[in-house]
């Protein structure tokens, strides 16, 4: 009879702990992805996209002034 207690005992014992184990296993996890769903979505082709036009228009301009610059340098050979 004892020994039924104390099997029973550690069953109690088993379960009460594997379920804390679970819960404080389950929290972190479920702040992580609260926190993660906050977080406004890093369009990263829309970046991409912006960045190109802009190196572009950079690009463009900085042609015309290296074309200036030679059509000047051929004026005053």
């Amino acid at each position: 009879r004892q020994n039924a207690e104390q099997q029973e005992l550690l069953n109690v014992l088993s379960e009460t702990w594997r379920t804390d184990n679970q819960r404080q296993h389950e929290e972190p996890i479920n702040t992580i992805r609260a926190t993660a769903n906050e977080q406004v979505p890093y369009n990263v082709q829309g970046y991409l996209d912006e960045f190109s036009k802009t190196l572009a228009i950079d690009i463009r301009m900085l042609l015309g002034e290296v074309g200036k610059l030679c059509e000047e340098r051929r004026a005053i050979q």
